[in-house]
């Protein structure tokens, strides 16, 4: 049983009015679950949303340490940055939406009584796998980094035509002119990928989803493969354009000239926590709206 609740929320620093409903919303969670009598921690970023926290405070990187579970507040995106550390941590998460879609943060406030009944072992538990990437020059590890959702190659300055290789598993598939490429595991396909015109994966899928943005060469179409795979992508070394890659659309990574990117699937997992009555096709149909 779940009976030390982490509690993570960040700032809306450019809408005062947002952010000040992400403070309601944490208030409240923190005063139910203090009518449940379970701990209550709260993460360091978080006091920038509250005030006058007399709860105990820790940072990111020791959640595992002091926490069962922790719950995010916030849209898809908040929930993004919280599980790359509690991957690494196998700490289970669960999100809170205030955002729009929300495909990952299943529990909105009007339905707070879910995270009771998570709370009384009536949930559903999913582990969802991460991207690794590298990024390379000869042997040398430049830089490393992981997504939950996807990762992307694209110039520094958008719309910006790029010419690279992709290789899996040693195999050349495509040299590619497009404006990038997108990696992404079953969890993104409802993300960047899907704009782009790439498969929504059931997220108990063990594939990834490789899918080109803009594409000069109009027969490059999405391919999915074995999410065993390691993918190299080889910049071309006559690109005019800078190159950069961004993990999950928050963490960029510029690529200098004569590097490659490795990416491959992480050895960490996250562990996704719904509540009990959670159905995908459900979801699918309320976010995409296929039922209008």
């Amino acid at each position: 049983m779940f009976k030390k609740i982490g509690i993570m929320a960040k700032q809306q620093t450019q809408n005062a009015k947002n952010t000040q409903n992400v403070a309601a919303a944490v208030n409240l969670i923190i005063n139910y679950l203090a009518s449940l009598n379970v701990q209550v921690i709260v993460e360091q970023e978080t006091l920038n949303v509250i005030t006058n926290c007399q709860l105990p405070v820790i940072s990111r990187n020791e959640l595992s340490k002091h926490c069962d579970l922790l719950i995010v507040v916030g849209g898809d995106g908040r929930l993004l940055s919280a599980s790359r550390s509690a991957a690494k941590q196998n700490l289970p998460v669960v999100g809170v939406n205030l955002g729009t879609l929300g495909f990952l943060a299943d529990i909105r406030l009007e339905n707070i009584s879910q995270i009771g009944e998570i709370l009384n072992n009536k949930y559903h538990e999913e582990q969802r796998f991460l991207l690794e990437t590298q990024v390379k020059n000869q042997e040398t590890i430049i830089a490393q980094d992981v997504a939950f959702n996807d990762i992307v190659m694209t110039a520094i300055k958008a719309g910006r035509m790029i010419e690279f290789a992709l290789h899996i598993d040693d195999n050349l598939v495509c040299s590619y002119r497009a404006d990038g490429l997108i990696i992404s595991t079953p969890t993104g396909s409802t993300a960047h990928a899907l704009s782009g015109g790439g498969p929504i994966l059931h997220p108990s899928l063990k594939a990834l989803a490789i899918v080109p943005m803009f594409s000069h060469n109009l027969s490059s179409r999405p391919i999915v493969i074995n999410d065993s795979s390691v993918l190299k992508l080889t910049p071309a070394k006559h690109n005019k354009e800078a190159i950069k890659i961004i993990c999950d659309g928050q963490n960029e990574i510029i690529i200098s000239e004569g590097s490659e990117v490795i990416i491959k699937k992480a050895a960490e997992k996250l562990r996704l926590i719904h509540p009990i009555d959670y159905n995908y096709f459900e979801s699918l149909r309320m976010k995409l709206g296929w039922e209008r």
